[in-house]
């Protein structure tokens, strides 16, 4: 895991986060990103595994690993 410093100079620890995509029975478990909050994982799957369409990322869920 990496660490990153804040903007208050405290040290904010990258958590890492299951990425799945909703829809239809059964979600779809498309891998794992490293960030340190919920927005900030849910913009590094975005990133990570190219969902651009806003109807597709309202299909993206996040979840820490522990």
């Amino acid at each position: 895991m990496s660490v990153k410093k804040s903007d208050a100079g405290k040290e904010a620890t990258a958590v890492e986060w299951l990425v799945y995509r909703l829809g239809g029975a059964k979600a779809a478990f498309l891998g794992h990103v490293e960030a340190p909050d919920h927005e900030a994982a849910l913009a590094a799957a975005y990133e990570e595994f190219g969902v651009t369409a806003p109807g597709d990322r309202k299909r993206i869920m996040v979840r820490p690993t522990s």
